[in-house]
C-alpha cells in the first residue's frame, strides 16, 4: 500500500484488486470513511454498498498489462482526482512444490503478484510524488533550506527505486512541532482543487515548493518553482515574496502577472527572505499583516491555506 497522508474525507483511494474478500472490504471501508474510491478489477465491478452511490466507481483493468494500468490511473486522476492512497491487492493462489510447479503456473503467479505490483507501484508513485514533495516540505518548514532540498531529492530517489514506500511523510517530522503544543497549519494542498475552483488558467503566486502539487491538482498556472529550468520565473517569484511594504501592488508582484496569491503561515522564516529585515511580503503575511492590495477570497481551515485576490 502506498499512501500520501492519513485517511480523510473527500480524498481519493485506489484499490487495485477490488474483488470479493479483502479487496471489496477495503473499498467499502474507505467509502464509509468518506473517501472517493476507485475499485479496479478485471471486470470493473463495484461492490454492493448501501451508502452514497457516488463514492465508489469501478474501473476494468488487467494489472499485469502496463498500458492498461497507466491508462486506468490516468482515467482515475481525470475523473476523481489524484490518489491519496493506493492499495495493491492482486494475487493468485496455486499450491505446488518447487519440484511439481509448471513453468506456466510459476510465471502466472509471478506476473500477478510481483510484476503487477511493480506496474501499480510505479503508476502510484508517479501520481503521488508531487503531493508527497509538497507535504514533506511543509513538515520540514523549520529545517535549513539545504536540508529541505535534500529531502526533495531523497524522496524522488526513494520513489524511483522503491515501489513500496509506506509512510514516507512520517520520515520528516518537525522537531519544533514535537516540542510544542502549538497548532501549526499543515499547509496540505489536498483541498486546492476546491479552493481554486473556476480559476483555471489564472496565474497564482505561491510557495515555490507548492507548484508541483498545484499544477497537478488544479488548472492554474504558477509563477515559478524549484522543479524546472525556468530560472527567470523563479527569480520573479523570489522578488515578489521579498517585496518591501507598500500600500499599492509592488512592481515585483506586478511583474509576475499573478492575479491570485496562495499563502499558508509557517513557524519559521523562509530562506527566500532570510537575508532581509522581517518586513517582506512573506514575513508580513506570516505575521497576519495583510497589505491593502490583497483581498482574501477563500480559505481552507483544515490546512491553513488562504487565497487572496491581487488588487491592481
Amino acid at each position: 500500500m502506498i499512501r500520501a497522508a492519513a485517511v480523510t474525507e473527500c480524498e481519493v483511494a485506489v484499490v487495485v484488486g477490488a474483488g470479493p474478500g479483502l479487496g471489496e472490504a477495503l473499498v467499502l471501508r474507505f467509502a464509509a470513511a468518506g473517501m472517493k474510491v476507485a475499485a479496479v478489477s478485471r471486470r470493473g465491478l463495484v461492490p454492493e454498498w448501501n451508502g452514497d452511490g457516488d463514492r465508489i466507481r469501478g474501473y476494468a483493468a488487467d494489472a499485469t498489462i502496463a498500458r492498461q494500468v497507466t491508462t486506468t490511473f490516468g482515467r482515475i486522476i481525470a475523473e476523481l482526482g489524484p490518489p491519496d492512497l493506493v492499495v495493491f491487492n492482486v494475487g493468485t493462489w496455486d499450491r505446488a512444490s518447487i519440484l511439481d510447479i509448471s513453468d506456466e503456473l510459476f510465471e502466472r503467479a509471478w506476473r500477478t503478484g510481483c510484476f503487477a505490483g511493480f506496474l501499480v507501484g510505479r503508476a502510484a508513485a508517479a501520481a503521488m510524488l508531487p503531493i508527497l514533495i509538497t507535504r514533506a516540505n511543509a513538515s520540514s518548514a523549520d529545517w535549513p533550506e539545504a536540508a529541505r532540498a535534500g529531502i526533495r531529492v531523497a524522496l524522488m530517489v526513494v520513489f524511483a527505486l522503491v515501489p513500496r514506500a509506506e509512510g514516507l511523510p512520517g520520515l520528516f517530522p518537525s522537531a519544533a512541532a514535537a516540542a510544542t503544543t502549538e497548532v501549526v497549519p499543515d499547509c496540505a494542498l489536498s483541498g486546492a482543487a476546491t479552493l481554486l475552483a473556476g480559476q483555471a488558467g489564472t496565474v497564482v503566486l505561491a510557495d515555490p515548493s507548492s507548484s508541483p502539487e498545484l499544477l497537478y491538482r488544479t488548472g492554474v498556472l504558477t509563477v515559478g518553482s524549484l522543479y524546472h529550468r525556468n530560472v527567470a520565473a523563479f527569480m520573479r517569484l523570489r522578488a515578489a515574496w521579498r517585496s518591501a511594504p507598500s500600500d499599492t501592488m509592488p512592481d515585483a508582484v506586478r511583474a509576475t502577472s499573478a492575479s491570485l496569491l496562495l499563502f499558508c503561515p509557517t513557524r519559521g522564516r523562509s530562506l527566500l527572505v532570510a537575508d532581509l529585515p522581517p518586513d517582506t511580503l512573506l514575513d508580513r503575511l506570516n505575521q497576519g499583516q495583510v497589505p491593502a492590495w490583497l483581498r482574501p477570497i477563500g480559505n481552507d481551515p483544515g490546512s491553513g491555506n488562504v487565497l487572496y485576490e491581487v488588487m491592481p
